[in-house]
């Protein structure tokens, strides 16, 4: 695997729920995820200003299929749902493999997105 064909996704929150209640809501999507979802989903981490009101994750996707795949499967999850009543989304930024179909998708969902698809420079260690 290479970073090269990796999605990042970042997002962020405004929190429409205390600290407590995105804190619960995404720790029960995210074990649910590591447990069920695609094996393509490789970190996926969420924070939280537990003082404020804004909330952010740092997903990151073996390829754009692994993106695809996990919306497909995590959608009618009730954990889904209740980590949505918690947050509002405010921005989504996209780095690497971000193809058309991706792009498709969140167009049709009236989401927008700011992407760099180009890899400019950059290295992985494990």
């Amino acid at each position: 695997m290479s970073f090269e064909t990796q999605l990042v996704q970042m997002s962020r929150y405004e929190l429409t729920a205390s600290a407590d209640a995105y804190t619960e809501a995404i720790t029960a999507l995210s074990g649910r995820t590591e447990a069920e979802g695609p094996e393509g989903v490789l970190r996926y981490s969420f924070y939280v200003d537990p003082e404020g009101e804004t909330a952010g994750s740092l997903i990151i996707y073996r390829d754009p299929e692994a993106w695809m795949a996990q919306h497909d499967v995590v959608g009618p999850w009730e954990e889904y749902q209740r980590f949505y009543q918690t947050i509002r989304l405010v921005g989504l930024r996209f780095l690497g493999n971000f193809p058309a179909e991706i792009r498709g998708w969140l167009d049709e969902r009236g989401l927008s997105y700011e992407y760099l698809g180009h890899l400019a420079a950059g290295f992985e260690r494990s």
